[in-house]
């Protein structure tokens, strides 16, 4: 089985810096604004870190699937899983930076990325015999 994640590396590029110090000297955003994105842009740090820790221990589980049926599905639950968790990945990176004019349709982007990947995450039970970690 292909295992393209590499979550836990890429948990320390998300942590590297919050990106609010930047946000806020590189936006032009008002103090509210800024301590609005700042604030928010801390919460999903923990979050974000939270989903590549699932994500990566998932991965390694699969490597391990027993039969040729448990591979496949497991396969696509993975890809389905990865593209998922590649758009997130995007989608945050694109949230750190964005200006105070795109602050809010980056955020309304991520959100639902994110959203897609929990969908991705919950509709793994149904390909594998895994419980489901939460």
């Amino acid at each position: 089985m292909r295992s393209t994640l590499v979550p836990l590396a890429l948990a320390g590029l998300l942590l590297a810096g919050s990106g609010s110090a930047t946000m806020a000297q590189s936006t032009g955003q008002s103090a509210g604004e800024d301590t609005r994105a700042e604030a928010y842009v801390d919460s999903m740090t923990a979050t974000m870190k939270d989903w590549a820790d699932k994500v990566g221990d998932w991965t390694a589980r699969q490597v391990d699937a027993a039969s040729d049926a448990t591979a496949k599905a497991g396969e696509r639950t993975e890809e389905a899983l990865d593209q998922a968790w590649v758009a997130v990945k995007r989608d945050w990176a694109q949230l750190k930076e964005a200006s105070a004019e795109g602050y809010e349709v980056a955020q309304d982007r991520f959100e639902e990325s994110l959203d897609a990947l929990e969908r991705a995450w919950d509709e793994r039970d149904e390909t594998t015999t895994e419980p489901k970690t939460q």
